[in-house]
């Protein structure tokens, strides 16, 4: 979920930077902002890639012994993709400017959605004392 939410409001943010302008230029040709989606887009894919994997190993039945490791790994994943997702979700709301916090954009939802991921998934605290 958290990888998801990502590339959706990364890919969005994108999208927008392109049509929208400041100073006269597309905001994708402010270097600030471009910096923020290059940003977003290395977060989104780090995440995504971390997750795979992290399922790849999951679904892998010849650990050899690692079970205990891998169980560990899982719960780490989970809060850090979490976490992840809530911190880059809300600077991908900021690259709309005042109309990523307005309700009928549908934007709120998703950051409200992405908020509870840590939560779900249980908290730091729950997933440590897993380990």
């Amino acid at each position: 979920m958290a990888a998801s939410y990502l590339r959706h409001v990364t890919t969005l943010a994108q999208s927008y930077s392109r049509t929208r302008e400041a100073f006269g230029r597309p905001l994708h040709r402010l270097p600030l902002h471009r910096a923020t989606l290059s940003r977003l887009e290395s977060v989104t894919r780090a995440v995504t890639i971390q997750s795979v994997d992290m399922a790849m190993l999951v679904n892998n039945k010849s650990t050899g012994g690692l079970d205990n490791i891998v169980r560990v790994l899982s719960a780490v994943v989970k809060v850090h993709t979490a976490l992840t997702a809530v911190r880059n979700v809300r600077d991908g709301l900021e690259c709309f400017g005042g109309a990523g916090y307005m309700e009928d954009t549908g934007l709120p939802g998703i950051f409200r959605d992405t908020c509870v991921l840590p939560v779900w998934e249980g908290t730091s605290d729950v997933l440590s004392a897993e380990t």
